[in-house]
């Protein structure tokens, strides 16, 4: 698995929402004449194509931690530690974060999975609460709990989101114990 520097990550990212904009800009002036048809169209052409080579590697890291292969784990995490923001990478990060969740092996990754749940409670993404709750229940221990506790003294106007997130990721947790996963009946629920 062909592992990607979050420098990289920004790079990429910067490069698609670039194309975007010029995507965008040619696309309301396509009508004016073949020639501007023609450059929409190639403009368009260079942006499916470089949103795809962006896109390969973690891909490639979702459909391994789906087969049940761990070598795509780093590539994953270094993606949401990126946290990149440009065409389709919200999709990309609730997609990888519910892949990590259901992985085995993130024992080793768990302070950097951790830290990406704070982060993300810190930055709230839109509709990336669902996946977040579902990773933090992957890497909930007593630490990340007093991580989560502690942001209501961050910030008072926020007191009531640590206690909120808590009893999500406390229900994500029972519910996984239900279905009978084993891995969860070491999980102490305090929320």
């Amino acid at each position: 698995m062909t592992l990607v520097s979050t420098d990289r990550i920004a790079a990429g990212a910067l490069i698609l929402t670039q194309l975007q904009a010029e995507v965008g800009s040619l696309y309301t002036k396509r009508d004016l004449d073949l020639e501007s048809w023609r450059r929409w169209e190639q403009k368009s052409a260079l942006f499916k194509t470089r949103a795809a080579e962006f896109y390969a590697p973690f891909d490639a890291a979702a459909a391994a931690l789906r087969a049940g292969d761990p070598t795509g784990l780093e590539t994953a995490v270094q993606f949401l530690e990126a946290d990149p923001w440009c065409f389709r990478s919200g999709y990309m990060k609730a997609g990888l974060m519910h892949r990590i969740a259901n992985s085995a092996g993130t024992e080793a990754h768990r302070p950097r999975l951790q830290d990406i749940v704070m982060y993300l409670l810190r930055h709230p993404q839109p509709r990336l609460l669902p996946p977040t709750v579902r990773l933090a229940a992957a890497v909930w221990d007593d630490n990340l709990q007093n991580r989560v506790i502690s942001l209501a003294e961050e910030d008072s106007s926020a007191a009531e989101q640590p206690q909120v997130f808590t009893r999500l990721v406390a229900h994500q947790i029972r519910t996984i114990r239900g279905l009978g996963h084993e891995r969860w009946s070491r999980v102490d629920l305090q929320a």
